[in-house]
């Protein structure tokens, strides 16, 4: 099953900011605009009964289902092979920043040779791992990482079960006194937070696809998240 995807606001956002990327290849850029035509045709009708059934018709029409259908394949490809590249690029940065951290990554996070079917599965309704991301263990503090993990969104934070580590939960928890008012905690978390700006990537904004596609700016998101994981790291190994 894919991801729940709107045509009329994600593959439509999409495929208009797809057109800058290929300015020289006619023939991409051709069927990108005969697609973009047919969601602009799709969505542009009147919701009810009248819209569901023009809907169906347009879809009847040519080849417009193996189109449609494509579009929405070519999306989520496309967001899964940009998440893939977020892993890799944290993982690089880690290792080449805080080789120190790197060398405690915990054997249940996300690897740069297995990364791409993490993502798959992600997009396609398959994921059962929670603890899906990069954790790093901290020293001296048994069952306790701090990492990059992700639902619908990119949370970071410091993970510790309050059920079978309470004292160390405690003493993560002592930390939420130094940090910003913005962490939040629960039962497998003593603290953690939603990075700002709000980074979905399910339905990505047009704000986070225009920093996903962008190299510098993904790379600089990417840093700002190590950069606070180190920070988290050092403060709960004391």
């Amino acid at each position: 099953m894919l991801a729940n995807i709107s045509y009329g606001s994600d593959v439509l956002r999409w495929l208009e900011r797809s057109l800058g990327y290929v300015v020289r290849d006619n023939a991409v850029r051709e069927s990108i605009i005969q697609y973009q035509e047919i969601v602009e045709r799709l969505t542009g009708l009147d919701q009810g009964e009248e819209y569901m059934g023009e809907l169906v018709k347009a879809l009847l029409q040519g080849h417009n289902m193996k189109l449609a259908r494509d579009i929405r394949v070519a999306y989520v490809e496309a967001l899964i092979q940009l998440q893939e590249q977020f892993w890799r690029e944290a993982l690089m940065i880690a290792q080449a920043e805080y080789p120190e951290m790197f060398a405690s990554l915990d054997p249940e996070s996300v690897k740069a040779d297995s990364v791409r079917t993490s993502c798959d599965r992600y997009y396609n309704g398959q994921r059962k791992n929670k603890h899906y991301g990069i954790f790093f263990r901290v020293p001296g503090m048994e069952g306790v990482t701090v990492g990059i993990g992700i639902d619908e969104r990119i949370y970071t934070g410091i993970s510790c079960d309050e059920e079978t580590q309470p004292d160390n939960y405690r003493r993560c928890q002592t930390l939420l006194s130094e940090l910003d008012d913005d962490y939040l905690y629960d039962a497998w978390w003593p603290l953690y937070r939603y990075p700002l700006p709000d980074f979905n990537f399910r339905e990505p904004t047009a704000e986070a696809l225009d920093t996903l596609v962008d190299s510098d700016a993904r790379k600089k998101m990417v840093r700002s998240y190590i950069d606070e994981l180190f920070r988290l790291w050092r403060m709960a190994a004391g």
